[in-house]
């Protein structure tokens, strides 16, 4: 894909959005500033990560977990660190767009959490989370597997860079040399130039 296809197909946005998960399960992130932004008659929260250059910008019902989990300073969010992933169920104006949860988040005592977020009006459901370890493992080779075609359809569809695939897999888990280079090969197929 040349670098002009890959400008014209990549989201005119400033923030994450879940279709930025589909090729990797989960992002682990590191808050470096909160903000807040207008959106109409709507203030909306804009955080700030290290890892990328577009914004994480939560839905109500994530900012109100980080609020209690955290506190109601968001200044004092800074240096916390969040997994999000897609959740491909998440409705917007009644429709299944897909969104942005959050699975782990640091500072929290108990290893399972669990927060009432409201799904539609009058409908609430639980929402859980749990206590991120701060220390990465190493993926597992069979999880390594299973992400494979995933990851290599990205690549194909010209979705994700091999080093943007290492680069998110290795924000959630320690990946060896020996991953990195399968990762780097899917997608290269050998031209039949000169025959």
């Amino acid at each position: 894909m040349s670098e002009q296809l890959r400008k014209a197909i990549e989201p005119k946005s400033d923030q994450l959005n879940a279709d930025d998960f589909i090729a990797v399960p989960a992002v682990t992130v590191t808050i470096k500033e909160v903000d807040f932004v207008s959106g109409g008659n709507v203030l909306k929260t804009r955080i700030t990560v290290e890892e990328f250059e577009r914004y994480y910008m939560p839905c109500k019902g994530m900012t109100r977990i980080m609020t209690d989990a955290w506190g109601e300073d968001e200044q004092k969010w800074i240096g916390e660190k969040l997994v999000l992933y897609r959740d491909p169920n998440v409705k917007y104006a009644g429709e299944t767009v897909g969104g942005i949860r959050i699975s782990h988040m640091t500072g929290l005592d108990a290893e399972r959490n669990e927060f009432e977020i409201t799904q539609n009006r009058g409908s609430r459901k639980k929402h859980v989370v749990y206590r991120l370890q701060t220390e990465l493992q190493p993926y597992s080779q069979e999880k390594f597997e299973r992400l494979l075609p995933q990851w290599e359809a990205a690549i194909n569809a010209g979705k994700m860079t091999h080093e943007e695939i290492i680069a998110r897999a290795e924000s959630v888990a320690i990946i060896s040399d020996e991953q990195k280079e399968r990762i780097r090969e899917l997608g290269n197929q050998p031209t039949n130039e000169g025959t």
